[in-house]
């Protein structure tokens, strides 16, 4: 679903208790899930390809909650006020998930 810019497909995967505090203290760059809803679609038009590869270095289940510690290599080509530009960024990340319904769920870390 995000290299499709699906943005739809994407917030599928995603519980409306969703909650990201971006690792940091500052409460501005926090987001939640209605947050996620409007910004996301907003963030896929701004973009032209995108290719995302993951490679999951671990995943910790503990009952109906779990983590993913993930390596992402994302490129990427988005129009700017000056052009088409490509990106790159790349870094160790960890997901938040919990069942429910029976399905696993993205509770923070998009």
């Amino acid at each position: 679903a995000a290299e499709k810019r699906d943005a739809s497909g994407v917030l599928s995967l995603v519980s409306e208790t969703y909650f990201d505090d971006a690792g940091t203290p500052d409460p501005n760059d926090d987001i939640d899930f209605e947050q996620l809803k409007k910004a996301l679609p907003d963030d896929y038009k701004k973009l032209v390809a995108v290719r995302l590869d993951l490679t999951i270095k671990k995943i910790n289940v503990e009952g109906e909650s779990a983590t993913a510690d993930l390596f992402f290599d994302n490129h990427y080509r988005m129009n700017t006020k000056k052009g088409e530009v490509a990106k790159q960024d790349s870094d160790l990340h960890r997901m938040t998930f919990k069942k429910e319904s029976g399905k696993w769920k993205v509770v923070a870390g998009l």
